[in-house]
């Protein structure tokens, strides 16, 4: 553990916790998940059994749409994941920014999940809590799977107790009625919860989701639910097949199996062969808003901070005029932006603190050898030998400005 950095915590379960860091050595980040042994609570044989399924099961996966596991190692009582890190964070947020997806996003995410669950039968694994709350949306807006600590190989043969509709396994809103019913999940409970998410991108939300879980359950036992008169046709068809309380009965379950699920309707246009090699349908104002949610909370300063300070600096510059200071957003390690007051000075010299705490952060003397270089409307660089600083100012002419300034600076100093 003490060769990684912690950046900021990503999320909790009831016996695990996620956190993003940062490798030392390589600056590679991770999403490293730490699993507390001393709160699962089973003997040692049954938490045994337990991680070493959900290892295995990141061992074998190798997929464009499931996360990936790097490396595995123990801490105290602790077992930890190194996993890819997907930094536009869960599919969940993006549903609560928009309750109904474009149609052709919603498509696309579908036709990338079917791939996944197509892969994952091929290997007679069932995750058995598939939910936007375990998919994640990655670097380049592709969909990940994760948390695999509920799932398991089919034709594996354990030793543990039985589902039942008191202690199953899965969500309410996306458990299966053959779960519900004290019967065995597998992956066609998996193609019930593709339904779910299918309804909820079109609709807005859960076609089960009721006033309190006891009527969620009610009704996902009866399959009781309904269509919006408005509903996208091919959308509420492939819903109805596989809305389905005999999972023999539910499209990719059949003698056909997925082909038949990839032939319906719903998916007209999509080249399910090559869908990873091309970009998802996803619009400029979506990206924003998911990047400005993902930078909420990442201006709390960590320990450690990402600019390295050798010497301590003289914060208050009083011999030397100060050409221009404002806010701005300064990049901070590899993932996120930070809102910073930068002061760029005469000597000439950048320095800049917390916007949040006034601390000062850092600073950066500008030889003949830097430059500062437009690359967006409102993105700025400053390039330092074997090394670039990031920014983003407020506005496209605020960008110029401090480009202009910045050179002019580094011009003028004799």
């Amino acid at each position: 553990m003490k060769e990684f950095r912690k950046i900021k915590p990503l999320g909790k379960g009831s016996y695990s916790e996620v956190f993003l860091a940062e490798d030392k050595v390589k600056w590679e980040i991770y999403a490293i998940k730490v699993i507390e042994l001393g709160r699962i609570l089973t003997n040692d044989k049954e938490k045994e059994r337990l991680i070493g399924r959900e290892y295995k099961i990141l061992r074998t996966t190798d997929h464009p749409n499931i996360i990936k596991l790097h490396f595995k190692f123990n801490h105290k009582n602790k077992v930890c994941f190194g996993l890819e890190y997907a930094p536009n964070g869960e599919l969940a947020k993006l549903l609560k920014l928009y309750k109904i997806l474009p149609f052709p996003l919603a498509q696309y995410y579908i036709a990338e999940l079917v791939n996944a669950l197509e892969y994952l039968k091929s290997l007679n694994i069932a995750h058995r809590d598939i939910k936007p709350e375990n998919i994640l949306i990655d670097v380049n807006y592709h969909l990940k799977i994760t948390d695999f600590g509920t799932s398991k190989f089919m034709d594996e043969v354990l030793d543990e107790p039985k589902e039942d509709g008191a202690s199953f396994v899965g969500s309410n809103e996306y458990v299966s009625p053959e779960v519900l019913a004290n019967k065995e999940s597998s992956p066609a409970s998996d193609l019930w919860a593709l339904g779910c998410i299918i309804y909820k991108f079109i609709v807005g939300q859960s076609p089960f989701y009721r006033e309190t879980p006891y009527l969620t359950l009610q009704a996902i036992a009866e399959v009781d639910f309904s269509f919006p008169s408005n509903m996208h046709e091919a959308a509420k068809d492939l819903c109805k097949k596989l809305l389905v309380a005999d999972p023999s009965k539910r499209l990719g379950n059949g003698v056909k199996g997925f082909e038949e699920l990839k032939a319906h309707p719903f998916f007209k246009g999509i080249d399910f062969n090559n869908l990873i090699k091309t970009k998802p349908p996803i619009t400029d104002e979506i990206i924003e808003r998911l990047s400005e949610e993902e930078n909420k909370g990442n201006e709390i300063e960590t320990s450690s901070d990402e600019d390295s300070v050798d010497a301590k600096s003289d914060i208050v510059d009083t011999n030397n005029k100060i050409l221009k200071k404002g806010t701005v957003l300064k990049k901070c390690g590899l993932i996120f932006y930070r809102y910073r007051d930068l002061i760029l000075y005469d000597k000439p010299r950048l320095v800049y603190f917390s916007s949040r705490t006034k601390d000062y952060k850092g600073d950066i003397i500008l030889t003949k050898k830097v430059r500062a270089v437009k690359k967006a409307a409102n993105r700025f660089d400053v390039v330092i030998p074997h090394r670039t600083y990031y920014f983003k100012a407020k506005s496209s002419a605020d960008a110029k400005e401090w480009i202009k300034l910045i050179n002019t600076a580094i011009t003028n100093n004799k």
